[in-house]
């Protein structure tokens, strides 16, 4: 009877080593109670260091896990780094509510100029009347072909599709186009791009 008993240990000790367990929770503002959609979780521990992110109702879960000694970072855009110590020796549920950050930053001052008739560059304000009068039914870079230092180009040839302009050798990226004063510029590319239907 005590040869089976050992026996029995033996046999049992690898799977109770190669135990794993599950580590899960919710991740809240402190002020609130609101939970933080896409916060990021790290288990950190000597050997791996497996990260996740938080769900649309704030929670997480990290399944598998080895038992040991482990620390918690949480880290979300606009709160404060929060790590949390602990060991793991069977499902444990850590639920961590964030502190938001302050910060302090200069005055930020947003200016702008608008060219006048006493600014050294050299500019164009074209009129409806003047845009009218080259309007042949082509995109908008051919109705700007008069206009001084403008070259327009036309992969078709035919001033519709994919048509460009230049001036003074600036490709679409570095010319700033507004209408009524409001940027046409794409945010990303910085190009000008205009659909006319058909």
């Amino acid at each position: 009877m005590k040869n089976f008993f050992w026996a029995l240990v033996a046999l049992l000790l690898p799977t109770m080593a190669s135990a794993q367990f599950s580590v899960s929770g919710k991740i809240t503002n402190e002020l609130t109670g609101q939970p933080l959609a896409g916060a990021t979780i790290i288990l950190q521990s000597l050997q791996t260091k497996p990260s996740t992110v938080s769900g649309a109702n704030g929670t997480y879960e990290f399944t598998g896990v080895n038992a040991g000694s482990y620390v918690l970072k949480v880290s979300y855009v606009g709160y404060m780094v929060t790590n949390k110590a602990f060991n793991l020796s069977s499902n444990t549920t850590l639920d961590v509510s964030l502190v938001p950050a302050d910060f302090i930053a200069d005055e930020v001052t947003v200016s702008a100029t608008r060219a006048s008739a006493k600014s050294p560059t050299a500019f164009t304000n074209l009129k409806k009347a003047d845009i009218q009068k080259n309007n042949l039914g082509q995109d908008l870079p051919y109705l700007l072909n008069q206009t001084p230092s403008v070259v327009t180009t036309s992969d078709a040839g035919a001033g519709v599709g994919y048509t460009g302009l230049r001036i003074r050798g600036s490709d679409g990226t570095r010319i700033n186009v507004t209408v009524n004063g409001i940027p046409l510029n794409d945010a990303e590319s910085q190009g000008s791009f205009v659909y006319q239907p058909a």
